[in-house]
């Protein structure tokens, strides 16, 4: 039984987190983008409040840094690569 639900909590897992992430490449608007974000950290902070023995503020932290990589997917257009060199570049400039 123990099994059972470690590999429930671990397909669990990967949907939180890849679900959005494909959702919001789908979506163009900004308010969906938002709004999608905000109703997948809900459910994460959720997720880890009930799954999890973790305290208040472990939650609150992982609820952060999920809300935080979101919204950086969601602005992800500071990094680029510049082509076949392989080389990085901010912005335009290169690094």
């Amino acid at each position: 039984m123990r099994e059972l639900s470690r590999v429930i909590v671990a397909v669990l897992a990967v949907v939180l987190l890849l679900a959005p992430t494909i959702w919001l490449n789908a979506v163009e608007n900004t308010v969906p983008k938002f709004a999608i974000i905000f109703g997948s950290t809900s459910l994460f902070v959720t997720a880890v409040s009930v799954i999890s023995k973790a305290r208040m503020a472990e939650v609150f932290g992982a609820g952060a840094a999920y809300a935080a990589v979101m919204v950086v997917f969601v602005s992800g257009d500071g990094v680029q690569g510049s082509g076949s060199s392989g080389a990085l570049s901010v912005n335009g400039t290169g690094i």
